[in-house]
C-alpha cells in the first residue's frame, strides 16, 4: 500500500498484465498521481515516465535517446493513470511506481531554461535529498537528469544510468 515520509508523500508500486487496449485506465492506485513510472518486464522493454507538470500527452523514455512521445502515459487521473496500446500489450507484465507530492516534501514543477549555468531554484520550501529533471519537449533528445543529496559536488547521473558527469544538477 501507500508509504512515505509521514503519510504525506504517498508512494505505490504495482502490476498489470497488458490486454492490447488503447486509453486503458490503470486504477486502484488510490489518488492522482504527480509521477508515474512504467517499464514491460519483456525483452528490451522500455520505460517511460510522466510529471504532473507535462502537458498533454507528452511522456519520457528512459532509455539510451531520451526522446519524448505522445503514446505512451496518456494521462494521470483521479485513482491511478491511463497508458496507450504501446505500454499495454497483450499478455505482457508492466511494472509502475506512482508518487503523490506533498508540498512540505516533495514538488513537481516546470520551469523554462534560459542557457545560464549554476542557475538556482528558490521558493522550493525544504532541502531536496533527491532532483530528477526531464527535458518537456516532444522529438529532442535531451536525456533525464538526477541527483541524489549523497552525490558530491556538481555532479548528476544520467539516465539511463551511465557515468555521473559534473555541471548538469550542481546541487541540492
Amino acid at each position: 500500500g501507500p508509504h512515505g515520509w509521514g503519510a504525506r508523500v504517498k508512494i505505490i508500486s504495482g502490476t498489470y498484465t497488458g490486454d492490447g487496449t488503447s486509453g486503458r485506465y490503470i486504477t486502484g492506485v488510490g489518488w492522482q498521481p504527480d509521477f508515474v513510472y512504467v517499464k514491460s518486464n519483456a525483452a528490451g522493454g522500455l520505460g517511460w515516465y510522466k510529471f504532473s507538470s507535462m502537458q498533454g500527452r507528452q511522456a519520457a523514455i528512459r532509455n539510451t535517446d531520451g526522446a519524448q512521445d505522445t503514446n505512451q502515459i496518456e494521462n494521470l487521473m483521479p485513482d491511478g493513470f491511463i497508458v496507450s496500446s504501446d505500454m499495454n500489450t497483450n499478455l505482457i507484465v508492466y511494472y509502475y511506481l506512482a508518487i503523490r507530492a506533498d508540498p512540505r516534501d516533495c514538488k513537481v514543477f516546470t520551469y523554462i531554461g534560459d542557457g545560464n549555468d549554476a542557475r538556482a531554484f528558490t521558493g522550493v520550501g525544504f532541502q531536496p535529498g533527491f532532483v530528477l529533471i526531464a527535458h518537456d519537449e516532444p522529438g529532442t533528445a535531451i536525456k533525464s537528469k538526477m541527483k541524489f543529496a549523497t552525490q558530491a559536488g556538481d555532479t548528476a547521473t544520467e539516465l539511463p544510468a551511465t557515468a555521473d558527469t559534473s555541471n548538469w544538477i550542481q546541487s541540492l
